[in-house]
């Protein structure tokens, strides 16, 4: 781990005006304020990779470093006070740390992906608790994805894609720990269209369906927000759906977006031999980046803008609790928002030497 001296930078603000899917125009509301023209701290060492935070509600911070198997406490002024645990196969071990969940009492979930288990930190960072997850679970347990305040973890399908020009539709489950309850809250319907992409020899078009086969292509993604309410994320049209706790859906206003075309530059960055390119991309990016969406403790969700292969800024569009477009905020290339409460943003910072930091900025 190394120290640092910090680049102060600023978010730019602005109100947007779009258009809604019926065409019509309307002007929306200035983003929620955010200035991260200085930090309030930089953590005291950086980390390999930063895969996951979890802010306590008395400031202190969790951290989980994926590439070196560590979960580290950050207190209150970002110092790095010690690891918690370590890696290993027995009680307080975690073989492949990977998710932090809230749960009551200010305690955390850590998923363990490597052994199929979760311990449980309590306030002050120490494990308290190793758990297997319910056989029950099936293949599931590798798609928990979200905790709500009862602690009930929810799983399922993450992202979504058409497959044969189908658009699926996967359960999102909910686990009641420490039983084999489990039940369906809602299904996860993927609304993205077909995406024809030029065939690899270039003579004639391909119809690909497949994340795992177009690199680029738009996907839908869910989030489980801190109410236990259930964000839904749609590429096309570009929306954010809410799953109410009573199970009924609100559909969010369409966002009308320009899609940023995949570049010789994008595919070169993927794979840095080519030409020839072994993987097959789409035409247009996805209008977001799947996997990097928040949702603060108000039920705002940050969608990140996906952006041309070397872009100065990135664009963050912000929706409300009802899924309305609340405006968008532009953050520096190197940034990437990890966590929001009602007074402080935690933000993770990449150096010019790969090495990754987590700043913390007042509201």
């Amino acid at each position: 781990m190394n120290f640092m001296r910090t680049q102060a930078f600023a978010i730019i603000t602005s109100a947007l005006l779009i258009t809604l899917a019926n065409g019509s125009a309307a002007a929306q509301s200035v983003a929620p304020k955010l200035s991260l023209a200085k930090p309030d701290w930089v953590s005291s060492e950086a980390f390999s990779i930063l895969s996951a935070i979890r802010v306590l509600s008395n400031g202190t911070v969790l951290a989980v470093d994926g590439k070196e198997t560590e979960v580290h406490l950050i207190d209150a002024n970002g110092k790095i006070v010690r690891q918690i645990g370590r890696k290993g196969s027995g009680p307080g071990e975690y073989t492949r740390p990977a998710f932090l969940w809230p749960l009551p009492a200010d305690s955390t979930l850590l998923l363990d992906m490597g052994a199929r288990r979760y311990l449980i930190i309590n306030p002050r960072g120490q494990i308290v608790k190793t758990e297997v997850i319910s056989t029950a679970l099936g293949g599931g347990a590798d798609g928990i994805a979200g905790a709500d305040p009862q602690g009930r973890l929810y799983f399922g399908a993450k992202f979504a894609t058409i497959d044969n020009g189908v658009n699926p539709s996967t359960p999102i489950g909910r686990w009641t720990r420490g039983t084999d309850r489990f039940d369906t809250v809602t299904m996860f319907h993927a609304e993205t269209p077909a995406v024809r992409t030029a065939n690899p020899k270039g003579t004639g078009f391909t119809e690909l369906h497949g994340q795992a086969r177009e690199i680029f292509a738009p996907v839908d993604d869910w989030l489980v927000a801190p109410s236990g309410r259930i964000a839904i994320i749609h590429a096309i049209p570009y929306r954010v759906d809410w799953v109410e706790l009573n199970g009924k859906t609100t559909t969010g206003t369409a966002v009308n977006v320009t899609r940023v075309p995949v570049t010789e530059l994008d595919r070169k960055l993927r794979e840095p031999n080519g030409p020839p390119y072994g993987r097959t991309y789409a035409t247009l990016k996805s209008p977001f980046i799947a996997d990097l969406c928040v949702i603060d403790s108000q039920d705002n969700v940050w969608v990140p803008r996906s952006e041309a292969a070397k872009f100065k800024n990135r664009r963050w569009d912000v929706f409300s609790a009802t899924g309305q477009w609340r405006g968008t905020v532009l953050i520096p290339n190197g940034r990437t928002l990890f966590a929001l409460t009602a007074t402080h943003a935690y933000v993770r910072y990449i150096d010019s030497d790969g090495l990754q930091w987590v700043e913390r900025y007042t509201r």
